[in-house]
C-alpha cells in the first residue's frame, strides 16, 4: 500500500490475506470466510445496534451484508461520483449456504426496513391522469417481490418514486418463470447496478425508468446459485456481493425464553432511526453528494490496483478483472452507506443547507474491508459455476501451480495430470511454465525433449498426479 497518513489497522491485514489468496490459489472451499472481528466495531452505530439484536454473535456475518443492502435501498436522494458517473448506494447481496446454515437470520435486515416500507405504503396514491387509468395502479413500499415478470417489476418500480429493495429469502422466485423472463430479469439486475434505464411497452405506450435505484437481497443454496448465474462470464456475477455461510453443526434449543426480548422487538428503535433518516432524505430538494478526500482516493486506487496487479501476475483469467472493478464500486457504495448513517444528525438538522458529506476514515476502512471479504467469497462461488473457459484457473494461481511441479516432468504429464484435474487450460499451462522458467525456478531439460527440471527438489503435495 502506498504511503499515506491514514491508519487502517483492519484493512491492511485483510488486504494482505486477499493478495495471498490470489497468489497461492484458494483451495479450501469448505471454510467460510469471516469478516475481521474488529470490523464490526468500526461500522456505524446503527449497523452495530442491528447486529447486536441477534441472540447469537455467529449470526452477525449472515446479517451484515443484507443489513447494508437494505439500508442502501432506503437511502433516498444520495449519490457520489465514481469514474465520472453518478452512483447511488444501492447494493446487490446474495447469501449462499446449504440448508441449516442460518441464512434465515437475514430476515432481521428486512425487519429493519419494515417501518420505511409501511410509511411508503401509507402515502396516498396519485390519481391517474391518462386514458388508460393505470399509471398508478400499485401502492409501492420499500420491499418488492421478485415473484413477478420483468415487465411487472418495471411497472412497480416506475411507480415507487424512489429506491426499492427486492428481498427474497429463497432464489426460487427468480427462477420460477420462463427462461426468457429470467434472462430479462438478469439483464435488469445488471442494468440496475449501473443505474441504466429500464423500459417496457404497455398498451401501446412505453414505461420508462431513466435511472432505476434498486437494491437486491437474495439467499439460496449452492445448487440454486448455479441456476441463478449461468457462468462467471455473466456480468451479474461480478456485480454481486457474495456472502458464504456454512451449515451450523450446533443444536439450538427452540425452548422460548419469556424473560428475553425478541430480536424483532430489539430492532424497532433502529427501524425508527432508519425511517427518520429516510424521511429527511426524501424531503430534500437536491441530492446529497458523497465524497472521499484526496488521501482516501490515493489509498483506494493503491488497494485495487494492487489487487488487479496480483491477479495479472498470478495468471488468473480475465473474468476476475471485472470482479475487481465492481468490487471497488461496491466498496465505494458501502462507504456511502456508512457515511450517511454516521451523519444522520447533520442531515436531520441542516436539511438542504447540507450539500456534501465526506467519508470518515473509519467509514472508508469499513466499506473497503467488507468489500475485500466479498471479493474473496467471489473466488469460492466462481469455482462452483458452470465452466465456459477454464473455471478453476482463477483459483489455481501461478504460485500454487509451481508448488505442484515435481523435480522432473514433461509438459504432457502436466496436461494429463494436475491441469486436467483442476481444469487449467492448455494455454495457461504454457504461460505458467514460461513464467516458471523465467523466474529461475526451473528450465527445459537439456537432454529430454518436452521435459522440464527444477533448480532444486520440490515437495509439491500433488506429485501423485504424475
Amino acid at each position: 500500500m502506498s504511503q499515506t497518513t491514514l491508519e487502517l489497522p483492519i484493512l491492511e491485514p485483510t488486504l494482505d490475506k486477499t493478495l495471498e489468496t490470489i497468489r497461492r490459489g484458494y483451495r479450501d472451499f469448505d471454510k467460510s470466510l469471516e469478516y475481521p472481528p474488529k470490523l464490526y466495531n468500526i461500522t456505524s452505530r446503527l449497523v452495530q445496534g442491528v447486529l447486536k439484536t441477534s441472540f447469537r454473535r455467529e449470526y452477525w456475518p449472515v446479517m451484515l451484508s443484507p443489513t447494508m443492502a437494505v439500508i442502501s435501498g432506503a437511502l433516498f436522494n444520495v449519490h457520489g461520483t465514481y469514474a465520472g458517473r453518478l452512483y447511488g448506494p444501492q447494493l446487490i447481496t446474495v447469501l449462499v449456504g446449504p440448508p441449516g446454515s442460518n441464512k434465515g437470520a437475514m430476515r432481521l435486515a428486512k425487519t429493519l426496513g419494515g417501518l420505511v416500507d409501511k410509511d411508503l405504503l401509507s402515502m396516498p396514491r396519485p390519481e391517474s391522469d391518462n386514458e388508460y387509468g393505470d399509471d398508478f395502479k400499485y401502492k409501492v413500499g420499500l420491499f418488492v417481490s421478485a415473484d413477478a415478470s420483468s415487465a411487472s417489476l418495471i411497472d412497480i418500480v416506475s411507480q415507487a418514486g424512489g429506491p426499492v429493495v427486492v428481498f427474497e429469502t429463497e432464489i426460487d422466485p427468480f427462477l420460477g418463470g420462463a427462461a426468457q423472463e429470467w434472462k430479462d430479469l438478469s439483464s435488469m439486475m445488471r442494468q440496475a447496478s449501473e443505474h441504466e434505464s429500464w423500459s417496457v411497452i404497455r398498451k401501446s405506450r412505453q414505461v420508462h425508468i431513466e435511472r432505476p435505484h434498486v437494491a437486491f437481497v437474495i439467499s439460496g443454496t449452492p445448487d440454486q446459485v448455479k441456476k441463478l448465474i449461468s457462468s462467471a462470464e455473466n456480468g451479474l456475477f461480478s456485480r454481486i456481493q457474495w456472502v458464504i455461510v456454512n451449515a451450523d453443526d450446533h443444536w439450538q434449543s427452540p425452548k422460548p425464553n419469556y424473560d428475553e426480548v425478541s430480536p424483532e422487538e430489539k430492532i424497532k428503535p433502529y427501524a425508527h432511526q432508519l425511517l427518520t433518516l429516510h424521511q429527511a432524505l426524501r424531503k430534500r430538494k437536491l441530492p446529497l453528494e458523497f465524497q472521499l478526500n484526496t488521501n482516501q482516493w490515493g489509498v483506494f486506487d493503491s488497494v485495487w490496483s494492487g489487487v488487479k496487479k496480483q491477479i495479472r501476475t498470478s495468471g488468473c483469467e480475465s473474468t476476475l478483472d471485472s470482479v475487481v472493478h465492481r468490487s471497488a464500486l461496491a466498496a465505494f457504495r458501502m462507504m456511502m452507506v456508512e457515511t450517511v448513517l454516521r451523519n444522520a444528525e447533520k442531515i436531520l438538522t441542516q436539511s438542504d443547507d447540507l450539500k456534501t458529506l465526506e467519508a470518515s476514515d473509519e467509514a472508508f476502512e469499513a466499506g473497503l474491508s467488507i468489500a475485500m471479504v466479498h471479493f474473496e467469497n467471489a473466488f469460492r462461488v466462481h469455482e462452483s459455476l458452470p465452466s465456459t473457459t477454464a473455471v478453476l484457473t482463477q483459483f489455481i494461481g501461478a504460485e500454487a501451480f509451481f508448488d505442484m511441479l515435481p523435480s522432473e516432468f514433461s509438459r504432457k504429464q502436466i496436461l494429463e495430470g494436475p491441469a486436467k484435474e483442476f481444469g487449467i487450460a492448455e494455454r495457461t499451462v504454457d504461460k505458467y511454465l514460461s513464467q516458471w522458467v523465467k523466474s529461475g525456478r526451473g528450465n527445459r531439460h537439456p537432454h529430454k525433449h518436452g521435459y522440464y527440471q527444477s533448480q532444486s527438489t520440490l515437495t509439491g503435495v500433488t506429485v501423485g498426479f504424475l
